[in-house]
């Protein structure tokens, strides 16, 4: 615990994402399927890279973990190309903490 600049304790912060539960009901990769993204959006030439996004290949599959991992991997939803049920994913994530909340009148 620290003292704060108003002489309150705080501890110090702490990343809870990464004992976290995460979940999406979707994620690209369930049946293999290409997907793109910009490269560089700044790029005077926008160029697009694409992927193939396999769940049964390690280093082609972006799970949902991949979010709150802490490295650089990322968690990839299926493409619109799969059908418009990917139009919204839900993502659920659990950080296994309680939450107070006090109020003052």
């Amino acid at each position: 615990m620290e003292l704060g600049p108003n002489g309150g304790l705080f501890p110090k912060p702490f990343n809870t994402a990464l004992k976290a539960k995460i979940t999406a009901n979707a994620t690209c990769g369930e049946e293999a399927e290409e997907f793109c993204r910009m490269a560089d959006m700044y790029s005077p030439r926008q160029q697009t890279q694409c992927e193939l996004c396999d769940a049964n290949d390690p280093e082609a599959s972006h799970p949902i973990t991949n979010a709150i991992d802490g490295t650089h991997s990322w968690w990839q939803s299926p493409t619109l190309a799969s059908g418009k049920q990917f139009e919204f994913v839900t993502i659920d994530i659990d950080l296994k903490q309680n939450a107070t909340i006090v109020t003052w009148d």
